[in-house]
């Protein structure tokens, strides 16, 4: 629809801004993928054509609540990062080349390494739990406070299997010592 209303109906693009405007909060009805799938296919349409101020703007603050879509809702960098940089050039195209060096500096803020994979962050909660005496007292809030984190990571299609074996691996451990955790 975008690349239609740019290159057929240029004087409506600033409607179909507006439609996202108002649709951001509910991620247009559509899931966490293919709402930033969205956004990203749009965005690119709009870098092909001269913008009028007006245009250029709500452009712009699309592209920064995108941003920000995405470092609050992505936590898998194999996702992340490579969005993060798809929007880079954006903004740079919209001449917001502070926000474009904020972006990028955030980029690598969360970039830790080719060999540093999300499941290495989260292995050292559990591979802690596993190294302690088993004598050792753990605080029910510190297990809660691992679990949660744990739990939220597992509902990231990448990560699932492996985060859903590490509590089963982590909290069999821990129920071993006698600490036991209520769901």
């Amino acid at each position: 629809m975008a690349k239609l209303l740019v290159e057929c109906l240029p004087q409506f693009v600033g409607q179909l801004l507006t439609v996202l405007k108002q649709g951001f909060a509910e991620q247009l009805g559509l899931y966490n993928e293919g709402f930033r799938q969205t956004l990203a296919m749009v965005a690119d349409q709009f870098m092909t054509m001269e913008l009028q101020p007006t245009i250029a703007d709500a452009l712009f603050d699309l592209l920064i609540r995108w941003r920000d879509f995405v470092q609050t809702n992505v936590e898998n960098r194999y996702e992340l990062i490579p969005e993060l940089l798809r929007i880079v050039p954006l903004l740079k195209r919209l001449d917001a080349e502070e926000e474009a060096v904020k972006t990028y500096q955030t980029v690598l803020r969360f970039s830790m390494g080719p060999s540093w994979y999300k499941e290495d962050q989260l292995s050292l909660m559990s591979s802690t739990l596993a190294a302690l005496p088993a004598a050792t007292s753990i605080p029910t809030a510190s297990l809660q406070q691992i679990a949660a984190y744990l739990e939220r990571a597992s509902g990231e299609m990448t990560f699932q299997r492996y985060v859903r074996a590490d509590i089963r691996t982590s909290f069999l451990v821990n129920d071993s010592r006698g600490s036991h955790l209520s769901a």
